[in-house]
């Protein structure tokens, strides 16, 4: 890939698989169905062009619907729009994900 290393690779994988199977799936169908969205892709877009902060069914900087916004963005982030979505990622090993910020310095 464009110039990218495979342990750089390897990664950016970890990360979008700690992401995606970080997903709560009971808050994206509960709020799915609370804001009116026929699918999981409508709700995203929804979600990313405004619409659900225009027509107030969502409040800015609300600290009771973080979770949902967090759940809604971690889906955007990693593309995995269904829990079928996240068996991509089912032999990705994300325990060594974290790495010492001494190394790389």
């Amino acid at each position: 890939m464009f110039g990218f290393s495979e342990e750089e690779k390897t990664a950016e994988i970890k990360a979008l698989a700690k992401v995606a199977k970080s997903i709560n799936w009971k808050v994206i169908d509960n709020w799915r169905e609370k804001l009116g969205a026929e699918d999981n892709m409508a709700l995203c877009f929804d979600y990313d062009t405004g619409h659900y902060y225009d027509t107030r069914q969502l409040t800015r900087r609300s600290p009771f619907q973080s979770h949902v916004r967090l759940n809604i963005e971690k889906m955007i982030f990693s593309g995995c729009l269904s829990k079928e979505d996240v068996q991509q990622y089912k032999d990705v090993d994300i325990t060594e994900l974290a790495v010492d910020i001494d190394e790389e310095l």
